[in-house]
């Protein structure tokens, strides 16, 4: 039945309101019903009585679809079946599987889920539930088949009702990312023997020291929550991210936990070593210590035993020395993330015999050339090695990574020219900021047409800014400051629709600005989607981030930030003429500065348009002083 599920919400269901019944799954879905529809649309499907209904789904409804009679009349199934009864909704007393995603629900509607008895999966994240009291006593409490329980990212506070011990069914149950607090130990979780998966994490439970409340859970495989130091010979999952845990990792914690798969104990304040029985924890495929206070170096074990171990995530601690003593045995090595330390040494030669897909090793002290043996890395897709002190050209075989999505080597000390086949035909994002490049942009970058980000500034690339520069379709960021290009900007430049910044500051262009600099794209809300099902993932690929000077001030723009951020700037050049009223039609720009040029005559009035303006420099110009009563207000 999941499959079905994903593949009906994936046809684009979300912003349409209508129930849809379909025969293969006998499925209602409440999508998007905002309170000033009247009813849910017609939506063709064969006759079906919704008691017989066995999964129902509401996903982003934000009306209260149980605040009173008059609405519970307004939703009705007619999709060639009889409508729902005018002052109530049918008891789905076959209902097996309902979801609830993002939605405002009141005591009315969470009363009657009490008379689903037939329920075994319950999913409720990131809605709006009242009272957590009727949630439990009057609802999931009384659902005693009820097996998958997940009410993640809902805000509940509050301890855990006791009534939770009644379900004795239950193989899975989430309660992350809530308020929740109380002494674990003292709760009904210990009375759940049945659960093979339980995830804690971010919550404010008293501290667990132990696993002792689960001894008598011998199903249990999968534990997200509060630092257990006792052994548990089955578990295969551990989760305790997001918390506020100090001090050292016990020593003893990989022989407690030999059956681990997955260890995550990222962002938290733990200190000290990481411990060498790590490598008895021979089944480790996925090690996330990042965002703590670890010292030290990697312990030799733990690279020579843990074969499995595909995923490595050791970031912003201070970790120093060698990264990989040279006989390390990970022969499943694909992620290796260990950004944001000390480490002072060249990267091994012998990573070179590993198929990996995603190198990031930012923010350390690593010398010497580019390796070349990266070039032969066909899987690679994510190269993220910036503020580091590696030097060299680009070596040749990079543009052989035909996987190769993000490459990052921003201030280092790379010197030489482009190859004339870089990059590869795969890559979304170049950044190669704030190094000792010359001569001119690759022809190669003329075929991208999946580039969305480049991000060449302070260099010493020189000529024009070439012709094909309007084949980049995809550009989002145009990042060219600070080099040594000349000539006239291209008009082909209006081309790139897709624009948000473009910086080509502090450069040699003269001319006119051309009178359709089109950054069309600001003209309208960029509509950032936040998806609350990636607050489990833990990406290895950070936000990209991008350098645009506002106010005279350099800011590092990434994520939501960046997407937000419309801006050009074409500061330091020698043009031209007058300022194009047309840059007065980009409503959405955030950002614009024509300063120290040779710009004439007066400030266009359609300037007046610019209602979004944060920073706006046309200084060092030749502009008429006098200003427009109706520019007075930017």
């Amino acid at each position: 039945m999941q499959q079905y599920r994903n593949k009906l919400l994936g046809k684009g269901c979300c912003g349409t309101s209508y129930t849809q019944v379909t025969e293969e799954l006998q499925e209602l879905i409440f999508n998007h019903v905002n309170r000033e529809h009247d009813r849910v649309n017609e939506h063709r499907g064969s006759e079906t009585n919704p008691e017989e209904l066995q999964e129902l789904i509401f996903n982003h409804v934000k009306k209260d679809i149980s605040q009173s009679e008059e609405n519970r009349g307004n939703l009705r199934m007619t999709s060639g079946s009889r409508a729902l009864e005018k002052h109530k909704l049918p008891s789905f007393k076959n209902l097996i599987d309902l979801i609830i995603d993002d939605t405002v629900f009141n005591n009315n509607f969470l009363q009657m889920m009490g008379g689903m008895t037939s329920l075994q999966s319950i999913e409720i994240f990131s809605s709006d539930i009242s009272v957590n009291n009727t949630l439990f006593d009057q609802g999931i409490c009384k659902m005693l088949h009820l097996q998958h329980l997940e009410i993640w990212a809902n805000g509940l506070m509050g301890t855990l009702p006791w009534c939770l011990a009644n379900l004795t069914s239950l193989q899975v149950l989430d309660i992350s990312y809530n308020d929740f607090m109380g002494n674990i130990s003292l709760s009904p979780l210990k009375m759940l023997t049945s659960v093979q998966e339980l995830r804690l994490s971010d919550n404010h439970f008293h501290i667990l020291v132990s696993l002792e409340p689960f001894f008598n859970h011998s199903k249990l495989k999968n534990f997200y929550g509060p630092l257990p130091i006792q052994p548990h010979m089955s578990l295969k999952e551990l989760d305790i991210s997001i918390n506020s845990f100090h001090g050292h990792i016990p020593t003893e914690f990989g022989a407690y936990l030999p059956m681990l798969q997955t260890l995550n104990i990222s962002r938290n304040a733990l200190n000290g070593s990481i411990p060498s029985l790590f490598g008895d924890m021979k089944s480790l495929v996925f090690l996330d210590l990042s965002n703590n206070l670890l010292t030290r170096g990697i312990p030799e074990y733990l690279a020579t035993d843990c074969t499995l171990l595909q995923f490595l995530v050791l970031s912003n601690n201070s970790l120093q020395g060698q990264i990989f003593l040279t006989n390390f045995n990970l022969k499943n090595f694909l992620y290796l993330q260990l950004d944001g330390n000390h480490f002072l040494r060249k990267m091994p030669d012998s990573l070179s015999n590993y198929s990996l897909e995603g190198l990031y090793i930012s923010d350390d002290h690593l010398v010497g050339t580019l390796p070349r043996w990266l070039g032969n890395k066909s899987c690679l897709i994510d190269i993220i090695m910036s503020k580091s002190h590696l030097e060299g050209p680009i070596p040749l075989g990079f543009c052989q990574l035909e996987s190769l999505e993000v490459l990052d080597f921003s201030e280092n000390n790379i010197i030489g020219s482009l190859p004339s086949c870089f990059p590869p035909s795969s890559i979304k994002q170049v950044h190669l900021s704030k190094n000792k490049l010359q001569g001119q942009l690759s022809d190669g970058l003329s075929n991208i047409s999946s580039l969305t980000t480049l991000d060449i500034g302070y260099n010493h690339f020189e000529s024009n800014i070439p012709d094909w520069i309007d084949m980049l379709s995809n550009l989002t960021c145009l990042i060219l400051s600070n080099n040594d290009f000349q000539g006239e900007m291209s008009i082909r430049l209006r081309k790139l629709s897709q624009l948000r910044l473009i910086d080509l500051s502090h450069n040699k262009l003269f001319g006119h600005i051309p009178p359709c600099l089109n950054i069309t794209i600001v003209t309208t809300a960029f509509d950032f989607v936040f998806d609350s099902h990636l607050v489990r993932i833990i990406p290895l690929r950070e936000e990209e981030s991008v350098e645009f000077t506002t106010k005279t001030i350099s800011y590092s723009y990434r994520g939501r930030l960046l997407a937000y951020m419309y801006g050009i700037d074409l500061s330091n050049n020698k043009l031209v003429g007058v300022i194009p009223y047309q840059i007065g039609n980009l409503v959405g720009i955030h950002s614009l500065n024509l300063s120290h040029n040779n710009l004439t005559r007066p400030i266009p009035l359609t300037f007046s348009n610019l209602k979004q303006i944060e920073s706006l420099d046309l200084s060092y110009n030749n502009l008429n002083r006098k200003i427009h009563s109706q520019l007075v207000e930017l």
